[in-house]
């Protein structure tokens, strides 16, 4: 991004509500269990929404995470993007 912005992490940081960056620090994140592989296709995007509703909803990052690696699971679980529903 600072290549594209011109903009220094600084910069960037007091623009945006939350700002992740992947160096320095190493935050190990644990997977959740799933029961069955039917479809892995999007569970980065599943893990990401997660995330970031951790992070709107201000929610610590162990919480956070949890969240994320629950919904990636539970997408992996099930076929297709949008046809899965949580009980």
């Amino acid at each position: 991004m600072q290549d594209r912005t011109d903009l220094s992490e600084k910069e960037f940081a007091e623009k945006v509500n939350a700002l992740i960056i992947t160096k320095d620090t190493e935050y190990q994140i644990s997977a959740a269990t799933v029961l069955s592989i039917e479809d892995p296709i999007g569970y980065g995007d599943t893990f990401r929404t997660g995330l970031l509703f951790g992070l709107m909803n201000k929610l610590d990052l162990d919480t956070t995470d949890c969240i994320a690696s629950l919904m990636s699971a539970i997408k992996i679980e099930h076929k297709g993007t949008q046809n899965h529903h949580l009980a």
